[in-house]
């Protein structure tokens, strides 16, 4: 089911039409006009996406879309640019920005881009949990044993599961538990 969107857009009529666009596809639309609207309504409300214009009367879109990805990074912007400010938009998808609308858009295109961005983050965050219980489930703290030797493999494993993506070669005699510290090892890396 669709979410919570803010629309920072210093034009009325784009707002407006925004609003009523991503209404009829069964979003929550919020409207912020300015900067400094959006950063209170940012702060005040969580978002599933938001449509952020890079040109803004009292900040630059840049900025504001920094900030909103530092502080919230598990938020999809999408950003809304003119061709003069292309460059800009490619930047912010450099830096994190979901994706790029051009003005004047398509309400079609904006739709389904809207709707992707929206699948795209629902299935990071269903990831994310899955990883997490996965974690909870086969992670270090469930390998059983305080001797000298546990705690050793416990150690190693953690730094291998911390060095950059590598192969590991499990040895050892039948029912030593390679298989938990495999799973321990693939849950605790990156």
């Amino acid at each position: 089911m669709p979410g919570s969107v803010l629309v920072v857009d210093d034009e009325k009529m784009i707002r407006w039409s925004l609003r009523k666009r991503l209404e009829q596809e069964g979003y929550s639309v919020v409207e912020a006009e300015s900067g400094e609207v959006a950063r209170r309504r940012f702060r005040d409300d969580s978002f599933e996406i938001a449509l952020m214009d890079m040109r803004l009367p009292d900040t630059d879109g840049m900025t504001l879309f920094q900030e909103f990805h530092d502080t919230h990074p598990e938020t999809p912007v999408i950003i809304i640019t003119a061709y003069s400010s292309l460059e800009g938009a490619v930047d912010a998808i450099k830096h994190g920005a979901a994706d790029y609308i051009s003005k004047p858009f398509d309400l079609d295109e904006l739709s389904l881009t809207v709707n992707r961005v929206h699948e795209n983050s629902v299935m990071r965050r269903n990831v994310t949990t899955d990883l997490d219980q996965k974690r909870s489930q086969f992670g270090l703290d469930n390998i059983v044993g305080y001797s000298p030797q546990i705690m050793e493999v416990k150690t190693l494993v953690r730094k291998v599961a911390q060095g950059p993506s590598t192969t590991t070669l499990l040895l050892g005699e039948s029912g030593t538990g390679k298989d938990l510290v495999a799973r321990a090892l693939h849950y605790e890396s990156s």
